[in-house]
């Protein structure tokens, strides 16, 4: 379900790389990823049609600005504002499933 209501572009958003949070970005300039050069170009979609704009958003980035500055650049998807707040779920004892799963491999179990 997105949320098409023009409130929600000035909503805060929790980075899930970073966990920083901050006001999501609404202008129309968005990081595409050029495959050849291997690095992400910016993009102004504000002119393009609808149908076009609707498509590069799709494929395109927002470089989170990481206020704490605790960790290297990285990008979130350009719609991740569209939808509502992700479920976060945490696992705890993963390492512990992993040495059981790890020796019981070993042991051909």
């Amino acid at each position: 379900m997105t949320l098409d209501d023009p409130a929600m572009s000035k909503r805060f958003v929790r980075c899930p790389i970073c966990a920083d949070e901050y006001p999501w970005p609404d202008e129309p300039v968005i990081s595409v990823f050029n495959e050849e050069t291997g690095r992400y170009q910016l993009e102004d979609v504000s002119g393009r049609p609808p149908a076009k704009r609707a498509d590069m958003l799709r494929q395109g980035y927002r470089q989170c600005p990481n206020p704490s500055e605790d960790s290297a650049a990285h990008y979130l998807p350009a719609t991740y504002n569209n939808y509502q707040d992700p479920l976060v779920i945490g696992l705890v004892g993963a390492s512990g499933i992993m040495t059981v799963t790890g020796r019981a491999f070993q042991e051909g179990q």
